[in-house]
C-alpha cells in the first residue's frame, strides 16, 4: 500500500542523497557509483579496509535491524573488507544534528581497534 503523500513530508530521500554525500566527504571515504545498486560495488562508499552502508532520517530515532547488519556483513565479506553501517540523524537538507553521526561494526572489529584484551 502507497502512503498518502503530507506536506513537509520527503518525497525522494533527498536529505539521505546529501548526508552520504557529506559524511563521505568528512570520513575521507571513497563513494560506490549508484550507491551500491550495480553489480559489484555494493554498500555506499569505502574508507580502507572498511566497507560503509549509509542510513540516513530526519526522525528523531533509526531501526536498525540484524537484516541491514548482515547484508552489510555479506557485502563486506565478498570484497574482503570489514563491514560498517553509519547511521545520520539530519536535517531536511541532510544537515547532521547534535549528537546524529554513528557508526556501528562487528564487535570482533571493536575489540582489535581498542586493543583487545
Amino acid at each position: 500500500m502507497i502512503k498518502p503523500y503530507r506536506p513537509g513530508q520527503d518525497r525522494n530521500n533527498a536529505h539521505g542523497t546529501k548526508a552520504e554525500r557529506r559524511l563521505s566527504k568528512r570520513l575521507d571515504a571513497q563513494l560506490t557509483p549508484a550507491s551500491g545498486a550495480l553489480q559489484g560495488a555494493k554498500s555506499d562508499m569505502t574508507r580502507r579496509e572498511f566497507r560503509i552502508e549509509s542510513k540516513a532520517t530526519v526522525k528523531d530515532s533509526y531501526r536498525l535491524t540484524l537484516e541491514t547488519l548482515c547484508k552489510a556483513a555479506d557485502e563486506a565479506t565478498e570484497q574482503g573488507q570489514v563491514p560498517a553501517v553509519a547511521v545520520q540523524f539530519t536535517t531536511a537538507d541532510g544537515r547532521l544534528r547534535r549528537c546524529g553521526g554513528w557508526v556501528a561494526m562487528p564487535e570482533h572489529v571493536f575489540d582489535e581497534l581498542t586493543g583487545g584484551r
